[in-house]
């Protein structure tokens, strides 16, 4: 009954009257099945269900069916009809087969589930679901207290997957596998470890809990190492876990270790608090490090965070006479072009000019091979270019123009420097170069904008994406499973397939079209081909449009019809915060599309409590209408000024209210230069050619023309 040319004849039944140019992913062989599907869409599995019982009687209905109630916890059901889906929709044999096992398991029918599970690793080697498989036929046997039995099968799951959370679930199995064997010894070294290799993970605060239990019967672990704690610490550290990392740092005995040892754990205890935040602390740790006078090169690394530590209190006056005591004391240390890199910006954010240009100039002479030169030729030509020394700054933007990364920005300005300076030719040269290699990048669309903004709009390609991403032959598993409802699964399948041909780029607007019929933009954009996306041209508007989808159109539209806010600004601001992903998470704790903060969150839909709402934040319509609500609050604030509202939705308001004071009056492409945060300027960039970008391929915002570059 699992011979695979029985799915041969389901295909032919399902999609003969498909044209021969792709299949009609919605043609679905009854309405209350497509009623149903588009239930399961909106995971309503209750009506879902209700629905297809109304549906006449096929294989593709007792999967439907078995499917939903497998969501529901409806175990006993789900496994009566995707057994029936077994044999009767061989075209998704595998998926009904392992979604069966999963439900038997859970019915403690531990047999039958080995017995499903055993069919489909045999008959079904190519299906994507056997990692997940081998996976479900450890925890079965672990369920069932076949524990020896168990812990052969996580242990050659865990040597074929060495990776990824299933491979760590198996790690944690296997030590508990031990225990209930009587390998108390091995569990302990084995959870042992986890905690130390896994320090960011749920499965080591586990494995933490087991060895406390473990030790009340005997079970105790070795005590960690000095190194092994510094290791945990330091990856920790790494991985953003600050707090962790500072009670691992702070569990290191510090008897018997020497006195270097001692100054250099002090040393990454400061660094950690200071990542944390924690200013104050961080300040005590390093006054209290250089006290003791530890040797040189850990003295001058103290003093540079220290410099750090007080920039960020406030403290810039001492900080700037720490920094260049450190490059004066201490020129041949490798934080010493670091320190007068710092030291100048301090002067810059002081408004004295002359001042950072004095340090940046004893930065090039005395270290010629840093790797900081590029960055000290840029504050000097910048620097020089406000305070009208034009000479010196076409000299120093001259020099970035062999830079790959800094090519762009210097062109911009060096023409820009050029033209104020009156040579108008070689002004010309420069722009002509900057539109050429970077037509539609931020420069070439600000002096687009500046000098002839018609131009910017000599591609007005009006497209709708499902016109031209064609829906690709084959692929028929996924394009069922995508008229059923069932996203994740489609996805997984389409994964599965492009990993087995991952060098097919032909294949990726095919993908893209399917992608797009689940309504999974972040994907789409993914797909996209970055080299394609140079000039605006009719070969490449497929790539244009996936790297650039209209994304929950109806939601933004909308909404922004509703707030008076411009729908290309909304999309451009989603595409830089989330790309397009609902589920985004920021390390901030931002989430979803347009990256709203719980507490912002909160506040917006005056819930009084931000509990809970993350969740509801990975929601497109709650998430785009709050972030709406945030920009268009913002968008007020700044008098409509779109470069503060943008800056200040990644920055916060209280950056901006700082920028505002010290420079806010400038124009607006030498104030988006002035942003002293590198990531928030280039945010700010960036949303503004999203804004150009969608307004030229679907002729958004015509009527009124708001928030424009």
């Amino acid at each position: 009954m699992f011979y695979r040319f029985t799915v041969l004849v389901t295909l032919f039944i399902l999609f003969i009257s498909v044209p021969a140019s792709g299949v009609n992913i919605y043609n679905l062989p009854d309405g209350f099945l497509t009623t149903a599907a588009s239930k399961v869409v909106e995971k309503d599995f209750q009506g879902a269900m209700e629905t297809a019982f109304k549906a006449p009687d096929s294989g593709i209905k007792d999967f439907l069916l078995g499917m939903a109630l497998n969501r529901l916890g409806e175990w006993e059901r789900s496994a009566d009809y995707l057994g029936k889906a077994t044999e009767r929709f061989p075209l998704l044999a595998d998926y009904a087969i392992y979604n069966r096992a999963r439900a038997l398991s859970r019915l403690a029918r531990y047999p039958e589930a080995l017995t499903n599970l055993v069919i489909l690793l045999k008959y079904y080697p190519d299906s994507p679901l056997i990692r997940s498989a081998e996976k479900l036929q450890a925890d079965t046997l672990f369920e069932m207290g076949s524990f020896p039995d168990a812990l052969a099968a996580y242990e050659k799951f865990i040597e074929k997957y060495p990776s990824g959370t299933s491979s760590l679930e198996a790690l944690y199995k296997v030590a508990i596998c031990r225990e209930k064997t009587g390998e108390i010894s091995s569990a302990v070294t084995s959870l042992r470890n986890l905690w130390l290799n896994y320090p960011a993970s749920a499965i080591a605060e586990k494995a933490e809990a087991d060895l406390q239990r473990l030790a009340q019967i005997g079970g105790v672990a070795a005590p960690y190492s000095v190194e092994e704690l510094m290791r945990r610490g330091s990856k920790l550290c790494d991985l953003g876990k600050y707090d962790k990392a500072i009670r691992t740092f702070d569990a290191i005995p510090l008897e018997r270790q020497s006195f270097d040892f001692i100054c250099r754990l002090t040393l990454k205890i400061g660094q950690a608090r200071f990542k944390a935040r924690r200013f104050s602390d961080a300040e005590k740790n390093f006054r209290l490090l250089l006290s003791k006078k530890p040797v040189r090169e850990v003295a001058d690394e103290t003093k540079f965070w220290l410099a750090k530590t007080l920039d960020k209190k406030g403290s810039e006056d001492e900080a700037f006479a720490i920094y260049m005591k450190l490059a004066e004391t201490s020129p041949d240390s490798n934080l010493a072009d670091d320190a007068l890199l710092a030291a100048a910006f301090i002067r810059k954010f002081q408004s004295n000019g002359d001042g950072e240009l004095i340090i940046l100039k004893k930065l090039i002479s005395g270290y010629p091979q840093s790797n900081l030169l590029q960055t000290a030729f840029w504050e000097i030509a910048w620097q020089s270019y406000q305070a009208g020394d034009l000479k010196t700054a076409a000299d120093y933007f001259e020099k970035q123009l062999d830079n790959k990364n800094k090519r762009q920005r210097a062109l911009y300005w060096y023409a820009r420097t050029l033209a104020a300076g009156g040579d108008k030719t070689g002004a010309g040269k420069a722009f002509d170069a900057l539109l050429a290699e970077y037509p539609l990048a931020y420069y070439s669309l600000s002096y687009r904008n500046d000098t002839n903004p018609k131009e910017a709009e000599a591609f007005p390609l009006k497209i709708n994406l499902k016109e031209i991403l064609p829906i690709p032959s084959g692929f028929e598993r996924a394009k069922t499973l995508i008229a059923l409802g069932f996203y994740e699964e489609a996805a997984r399948e389409i994964s599965w397939s492009r990993n087995r041909n991952a060098n097919n780029s032909a294949a990726l607007p095919g993908l893209a079209r399917l992608y797009l019929e689940m309504g999974d933009f972040h994907r789409v954009y993914s797909l996209a081909i970055p080299e394609r996306l140079r000039k605006m041209e009719r070969n490449s508007l497929a790539e244009w449009g996936m790297a650039y989808p209209l994304a929950f159109r109806e939601l933004v539209a909308g909404n922004a019809a509703e707030s008076k806010i411009a729908e290309s600004l909304i999309y451009s601001i989603m595409r830089a915060e989330s790309n397009y992903s609902p589920s985004a998470l920021s390390p901030a704790g931002a989430v979803g599309l347009l990256q709203v903060m719980p507490a912002t969150a909160a506040a917006i839909a005056k819930s009084g409590s931000d509990k809970g709402i993350s969740l509801r934040l990975t929601r497109p319509e709650f998430n785009i209408r709050l972030g709406v609500k945030h920009l268009k609050d913002l968008l007020e604030i700044y008098d409509g000024n779109l470069v503060m509202a943008v800056a200040a939705y990644n920055a916060g308001s209280g950056n901006v209210g700082r920028w505002i004071k010290r420079f806010g009056k400038l124009p607006k492409d030498l104030f988006i230069e002035n942003i002293p945060f590198p990531e928030t300027r280039e945010y700010v960039k960036n949303v503004l050619v999203g804004i150009e970008i969608y307004k030229m391929l679907y002729k958004l915002d015509t009527t009124q023309n708001p928030n424009s570059l």
